[in-house]
C-alpha cells in the first residue's frame, strides 16, 4: 500500500463529495493484540504469557502478505500497557484522513484463535480481549465500536461473555471466526444467539484466507482469493438450512469481507436445490435468498469487472440496503470509502444508506449521537450557500 494513498486520501474525500457525508467503516482491524492481554488473563494462562514466546501461542499463516516488503503501509503503533489508547487514536485519526467517522474494530490474530486446539486457551484469550477493550480502548476512544469475540467452542463460555460485557459501552456486536469451526449453527449454540438478540447486538460471521486450510493452492493468492467466499458461503448455508433465520428473526446478522460476486451466486443456487429437495430444509417457510436478502454484507475487496452493469446486477440481487461500507484497513487490498460512492448506478441516498444508514441499523447504532471528523464538519460549515449537504447526515453528535 503506498503511503500516498493515506496522504492524499483528503484530497480524494473531497472530490469525490464525502466531506460532507458520516461515513462508517464496519470493518477495521488492529494488528497483534493477543501479546498484550497477558496482564487480562485469568490465572492459570496468565502464566503462559510470561514464559513461553508471544508467537507460539496462536496459529499464524505462513503466507508473505506484503509481498517481500513491496506492499507498504504507513506503521500501525502497536498497544502500549501504559497508554494503552494510544494506537487506537492513531488508527481513529488515520481512518479520518480517508473520511471515515467511526470504526467497527476487530484484532486481526484472533481471526484463526479457532485454530487453537484448547477450547479453554480460546475462551480465556476471549474474555480476555474484551476485558482489554471494554476497560481500555473504548472509553477512551468514543468513535471506535467493538464486536467482541465469540468462542464459540465452548457455547457456555460465549453466553457468559455476552451476559458480562454484552452491555458495555461501545460493543456494538460479537464475532463468529469460521475458520477452523464446524459447529455455530447447532441447537447447544442457539441460546448464545438468543442472547445477542435479545440485547440487539449484532452477530457477525468473518473468514480469513488462512493458506494452511486449503493445501491444494501453491500459491498465497490461491488460497486468499477462494477461502473467503467459501467460508461465508459454507457458514452461510448451514444458517440458513438449520432455520436460524426463522428462529432469530431479530437477529442481526452480518457476513464480512468476500467481495459481492459469491452473494447473488448463493442465492440462485440455494433457492434452486430447495425447491427441488424442500424436504432437506423443513424449517424454511420461505426461499433461501429471501432469507439471505435480510442479512448484511461488507462486500470488501469489491470486485472490479470492466462492465459497470455487472456490479449494478450484483447490487440489485443483494438490495443496497443490506450492504455496509467496510475499508478492511489497515490490511493490503483495503477498499476506501469512494470505493463505492464512484458506482454510478447508486443514487445519493443509496450511496448514504451504504456508507453510514446501513451500518446504524445493522449495529443499532443511534444516529442522532454520531457526526462528523473534525477536519469534515469544518468543511461542511465553509460550503457555499446551496452546495449538496444532507444536514440530517451532520450532526452535533459528541466530535
Amino acid at each position: 500500500m503506498p503511503r500516498d494513498l493515506l496522504r492524499n486520501a483528503p484530497r480524494l474525500v473531497r472530490e469525490r463529495g464525502l466531506d460532507r457525508t458520516l461515513i462508517i467503516d464496519a470493518d477495521v482491524h488492529h494488528i497483534s493484540v493477543i501479546k498484550f492481554l497477558g496482564q487480562f488473563m485469568d490465572a492459570p494462562w496468565r502464566r503462559l504469557f510470561e514464559t513461553l514466546p508471544v508467537e507460539s501461542l496462536a496459529p499464524t499463516d505462513p503466507a508473505d502478505r506484503r509481498v517481500a516488503g513491496r506492499i507498504k503501509r504507513p506503521p500501525i503503533p502497536s498497544p502500549d500497557p501504559t497508554d494503552p489508547a494510544r494506537a487506537a487514536h492513531a488508527l481513529v485519526a488515520d481512518l479520518a484522513r480517508i473520511g471515515v467517522d467511526y470504526s467497527v474494530i476487530f484484532a486481526d490474530d484472533l481471526l484463526t484463535l479457532s485454530l487453537h486446539p484448547d477450547r479453554r486457551f480460546q475462551t480465556a484469550v476471549a474474555r480476555a480481549y474484551a476485558r482489554w477493550l471494554t476497560e481500555c480502548i473504548l472509553p477512551q476512544e468514543p468513535r471506535i465500536k467493538a464486536m467482541l469475540y465469540l468462542p464459540m467452542v465452548d457455547p457456555d463460555a460465549s453466553l457468559a461473555l455476552i451476559h458480562e460485557f454484552g452491555d458495555a459501552a461501545g460493543v456494538v456486536g460479537f464475532q463468529v471466526n469460521l475458520v477452523g469451526l464446524d459447529q455455530f449453527y447447532v441447537d447447544g449454540c442457539a441460546r448464545v444467539y438468543a442472547a445477542a438478540e435479545e440485547r440487539g447486538r449484532a452477530v457477525g460471521f468473518h473468514s480469513t484466507g488462512h493458506w494452511p486450510r486449503f493445501p491444494m493452492f501453491e500459491t498465497f493468492l490461491g488460497a486468499h482469493a477462494i477461502s473467503f467466499p467459501a467460508f461465508n458461503a459454507m457458514c452461510l448455508i448451514n444458517w440458513v438450512w438449520s432455520g436460524m433465520c426463522e428462529r432469530f428473526p431479530r437477529l442481526r446478522c452480518i457476513f464480512f469481507e468476500a467481495g459481492a460476486a459469491w452473494i447473488a451466486m448463493l442465492m440462485a443456487r440455494l433457492d434452486r436445490v430447495y425447491r427441488m429437495r424442500p424436504e432437506d430444509a423443513p424449517c424454511l417457510r420461505r426461499l433461501p435468498s429471501e432469507y439471505m436478502a435480510e442479512c448484511f454484507y461488507t462486500v470488501q475487496p469489491l470486485e472490479q469487472p470492466e462492465s459497470a452493469e455487472q456490479l449494478r446486477l450484483l447490487f440489485a440481487r443483494i438490495g443496497s440496503g443490506q450492504v455496509l461500507y467496510a475499508s478492511d484497513y489497515p490490511h493490503w487490498d483495503f477498499d476506501m470509502p469512494y470505493s463505492l460512492s464512484r458506482l454510478s448506478f447508486l443514487s445519493r441516498a443509496e450511496r448514504e444508506d451504504v456508507l453510514a444508514l446501513n451500518a446504524i441499523r445493522a449495529f443499532g447504532l443511534r444516529r442522532e449521537e454520531l457526526s462528523l471528523v473534525e477536519w469534515k464538519r469544518e468543511a461542511a460549515a465553509r460550503a457555499p450557500r446551496g452546495a449538496c449537504v444532507d444536514e440530517n447526515l451532520i450532526t452535533e453528535g459528541p466530535a
